[in-house]
């Protein structure tokens, strides 16, 4: 598995974010591992800067769970997930 690594300046809130006491991998998994994303998502619920994670991800278009969502979920929120375009057919 490749795990992207952030490339953009880290903001100061990431050096407090509870998820730097834990592996990467963790945030990283598989596309079927539905076990792993509950996993992930878990420790995102009570972090206190859940929200700015999640725009962060969405800035910078990332991988991976990020601010308690998928890249998929975040894609959706969007509309540019397959359900947004599906819906765009449909007259």
């Amino acid at each position: 598995m490749t795990i992207r690594r952030i490339t953009a300046a880290r903001p100061a809130w990431m050096l407090e974010a509870p998820c730097r006491a834990l592996p990467t991998e963790v945030f990283f998994p598989s596309n079927r591992d539905h076990h792993g994303y509950a996993m992930a998502k878990a420790v995102c619920s009570t972090c206190p800067f859940k929200s700015r994670c999640l725009r962060y991800a969405i800035d910078n278009r990332e991988e991976g769970v990020w601010g308690a969502t998928t890249e998929y979920e975040r894609k959706l929120m969007q509309g540019k997930g397959k359900k947004s375009r599906l819906q765009g057919r449909v007259a």
